[in-house]
């Protein structure tokens, strides 16, 4: 059935790449939002053999347009520089980093939110990418520990959100004051328990910010 609706559909939308063998149809319009503004090779600019077609491509700004046009050989007109739709939610007022984490609306502290990629997969696309002792070495417990102590100094805290396919889990570190280490299900859990309650008092979430935030974590 998904072949189906895909082949009737006027608007193909996607993060990842979507039937790849089927090539693209005059009928169709092709839209590839990717999953993330490259900070490594991606694409034609990697050693991929299986890479999406789309019409149109999106970026974040004149830079990574250039990167896009290249990693997907298409047509720098067909780059729209629009954000990413993903991250409109950081801009809402229906959520916050600290309402997720538990932290007081009374606390002052800024919010830092890092999104690692993984330098090395045990899920889907099975690689090692970049140096994974670096990585170790740059997130052992004293490393943590003077980052924790700066933050402090700082008035900041820091939420570290692992990849989903990183052989690293949120679980691997321990607990400080000042970094929060997150996967995938904390986010789920935390933003369909959040909005359930928001409906409640103030009937403002609609259906498509959940099914929104289920892409997004995806």
């Amino acid at each position: 059935m998904g072949v189906y609706f895909f082949l009737r559909s006027k608007y193909v939308i996607h993060t990842h790449g979507i039937y790849n063998s089927f090539p693209l149809s005059k009928k169709q319009k092709n839209i590839n939002l990717w999953h993330g503004m490259p900070l490594k090779n991606i694409g034609y600019l990697d050693t991929n053999k299986i890479i999406p077609e789309s019409d149109y491509v999106i970026s974040t700004s004149l830079v990574f347009q250039e990167i896009m046009r290249k990693a997907f050989k298409i047509e720098a007109e067909n780059v729209l520089i629009t954000g990413q739709p993903r991250n409109d939610f950081l801009f809402t007022n229906n959520f916050t980093l600290k309402n997720l984490l538990g932290i007081s609306d009374d606390n002052k502290d800024k919010m830092i939110l890092w999104m690692p990629t993984y330098r090395k997969s045990i899920k889907g696309d099975i690689r090692k990418d970049g140096k994974v002792d670096l990585m170790n070495s740059f997130l052992s417990h004293s490393n943590l520990t003077l980052l924790n102590n700066h933050l402090k100094k700082l008035n900041t805290r820091c939420c570290v959100k692992i990849h989903p396919m990183d052989f690293m889990n949120a679980t691997d570190f321990k607990k400080f004051t000042n970094i929060y280490f997150v996967d995938n299900s904390f986010f789920e859990l935390s933003i369909i328990s959040s909005s359930e309650a928001q409906e409640i008092t103030t009937n403002k979430i609609k259906n498509t910010d959940i099914i929104f935030f289920k892409i997004f974590i995806f």
